[in-house]
């Protein structure tokens, strides 16, 4: 990945770049987060030569035109749609709210709650969960007893070979 320098950065600040220029530094913003750290410093340093907004409530407005604009498109494409999608006497204002709040059904969380607990109850009457649990402790205590009579008994085993060697190697003393 490509770092830009703290010039190129300040080119971008005091907006020396062109337009596609712009755009790729914009885009590497959104990816790199040492580069965003270094450009919100550079940033801070050059405020006072940035320009301030003079009417902030008018830009803001501004935007907030441009962002209606842009849905007001987005209706008219959808009007383009055969009718029996729209309600002929919907406003775009009322469109975009009803559009807000109805929600399939299926994406509530009510119904996955009440899904969940639906397919307990089946399980817990079908008897799945007492199965499962009778073949955990088949295994769970199957596992145990090896574990626990393993050590023990090679202990022993392992006792009793060194005991018999001895014992072997003393006979063999004798003899000769």
């Amino acid at each position: 990945m490509k770092h830009y320098s703290k010039e190129e950065w300040k080119k971008y600040v005091l907006n020396d770049l062109n337009e596609h220029e712009r755009e790729l530094y914009e885009s590497h913003l959104y990816t790199c987060d040492q580069c965003m750290d270094l450009y919100v410093q550079i940033v801070t340093e050059h405020e006072e030569a940035l320009p301030d907004l003079l009417h902030e409530k008018t830009f803001t407005n501004a935007v907030m035109d441009e962002i209606m604009k842009s849905t007001a498109e987005q209706y008219d494409q959808l009007e383009d749609k055969p009718h029996s999608l729209i309600a002929e006497d919907t406003t775009k204002d009322q469109y975009q709210v009803s559009k807000k709040k109805k929600k399939r059904y299926d994406q509530s969380s009510a119904f996955h709650y009440l899904l969940a607990a639906g397919m307990t109850v089946i399980l817990m009457v079908s008897g799945a969960f007492h199965s499962v649990i009778e073949i955990a402790e088949t295994v769970q205590s199957s596992q145990f007893q090896k574990e626990k009579t393993s050590v023990t008994e090679d202990l022993m085993d392992k006792t009793f070979s060194w005991m018999d060697s001895i014992d072997e190697k003393m006979k063999e003393g004798d003899k000769k």
